[in-house]
């Protein structure tokens, strides 16, 4: 079974096509769990109304989204565990049940991810992450895997640990460099797209967010005593990022 794990607060513009692309997912076993941080508007109601028998809704007061992901984690039962954010869906009704055979067939592995999508409140896509392969000290270029399609073995998460909560809007970065650069675990890098992501999340609203949560990923190099060069870092970065736009 896959656990998928979204965390929602005054999600109400964009959580029901969250939802309805979850429960389209066809020829896998899913357990979607919904953390929502006390919600002002109309999320609740419509997570209520979408709500199906594979749908656990949880109600806390979290320390944050990650604090909200840590808990869904926590509260899990499938053998594969997924993140979708509350403004992003599946880019296909079979991205689970290709997720799950990918694992299936490749018992030594502990993670899978892909390629992303973004697109605009108009509903045009514009940019295109296809990250690629994992390679030694790429995280210190700026890279890293799409977050939302990134899934891990549920053993993976109680063997090294769920977000560390103190980087941030960067904890997903540190989750991910902890697993594929300071543990090594084993990946499959399926070349698809699997999310389309609505542009100006948590960290990429503006110009402030991008600045800090860079300041954390740096942070986060310092802190498990990596070499990096800042100059070289911010250059990769930028660089790929706008063959983003050309792919």
């Amino acid at each position: 079974m896959i656990s998928v794990i979204t965390a929602t607060l005054n999600s109400q513009k964009t959580i029901d096509k969250t939802i309805i692309s979850i429960n389209k997912q066809k020829g896998v076993s899913i357990e979607h769990l919904i953390v929502d941080g006390f919600s002002k508007d109309s999320t609740i109601k419509k997570i209520l109304k979408q709500k199906q028998k594979k749908t656990k809704f949880i109600y806390k007061n979290p320390k944050g989204i990650y604090d909200a992901m840590n808990e869904g984690i926590k509260k899990s039962r499938g053998d594969i565990i997924g993140i979708l954010n509350s403004d992003d869906y599946y880019a296909s009704n079979t991205v689970l049940k290709r997720i799950n055979k990918i694992f299936n067939e490749n018992k030594d592995i502990d993670i899978c991810y892909g390629n992303l999508r973004y697109f605009k409140k108009n509903k045009s896509f514009y940019r295109f992450w296809k990250p690629g392969k994992f390679k030694k000290n790429i995280f210190l270029q700026g890279w890293n895997p799409p977050h939302p399609t990134f899934f891990v073995r549920r053993k993976i998460y109680r063997k090294y640990g769920s977000f560390n909560l103190k980087y941030g809007n960067s904890a997903d970065i540190e989750l991910m460099f902890r697993f594929l650069f300071v543990k090594k675990l084993k990946f499959y890098y399926l070349n698809s797209f699997l999310v389309n992501m609505r542009a100006g999340g948590a960290s990429g609203k503006n110009i402030i967010s991008i600045i800090k949560q860079n300041i954390q990923i740096l942070r986060i190099f310092r802190d498990y005593n990596i070499k990096f060069s800042i100059l070289f870092f911010i250059i990769s970065k930028i660089k790929n990022r706008i063959l983003q736009f050309f792919n």
